[in-house]
């Protein structure tokens, strides 16, 4: 019994999209940003993550270990440089929150938003 897909990766013409329905975990989240490294077009996209209703569990030190993950990762000759996390509810603000704080010293800047629109105004300004 496979696993339902709650996590789909596309390709627009100015970003990469990323969408993860029902709460995902930690395994979700590495398999998105694996996905997401190996798209040749990630190089020059920046990224949305799209987090639809649902609990996000992740523990606090899974936002450090995803930390290590992206930094470990990330295709180095990369030119994307903008990350913007859409949530939609105050607990998921504050997961997105801490893990901005966590992630700063990665080479994105992370921007969190409350709608699809203001994120791809922010992601292709």
């Amino acid at each position: 019994n496979l696993p339902k897909m709650s996590l789909e990766v596309s390709v627009n013409e100015d970003f990469i999209l990323v969408e993860l329905k029902e709460g995902p975990d930690i395994s979700e989240i590495r398999r998105g940003l694996t996905r997401l490294f190996y798209i040749p077009e990630f190089i020059d996209k920046n990224d949305i993550w799209v987090f639809h209703e649902g609990v996000i569990n992740l523990s606090h030190d899974d936002l450090y270990k995803l930390r290590d993950i992206i930094q470990e990762t990330y295709p180095k000759e990369t030119k994307a440089n903008k990350t913007a996390l859409v949530v939609k509810s105050d607990e998921q603000l504050n997961m997105a929150e801490a893990f901005v704080q966590i992630g700063k010293d990665l080479p994105y800047e992370f921007r969190i938003f409350s709608n699809l629109q203001d994120a791809k105004d922010w992601i292709t300004a």
